[in-house]
């Protein structure tokens, strides 16, 4: 029997989370645009793109990239500032 998969499933499956493997590798179900976007909503969120892109841009200008996110704190051209 296929799954209806939610959008929390998918992203503890594509993280690794073990229990999720069998229903994605030996089942198969289905899912919405809607949750296709929430995937990619979660996605950027956990990994600052629009952050990196700010960043590519501060230096592409030359202008300081002003932040309090950790994740730039030792970077080139940072300020940082908590």
């Amino acid at each position: 029997m296929p799954y209806f998969y939610d959008t929390y499933a998918i992203l503890e499956y594509t993280s690794g989370n073990k229990r999720y493997s069998r229903y994605f590798e030996e089942d198969y179900g289905f899912l919405t645009v809607l949750n296709l976007m929430e995937i990619y909503y979660a996605l950027l969120k956990e990994h600052s793109y629009a952050d990196a892109l700010g960043y590519q841009l501060s230096m592409k200008f030359k202008v300081k990239f002003l932040t309090g996110d950790l994740v730039f704190k030792d970077l080139e051209n940072v300020e940082y500032v908590r």
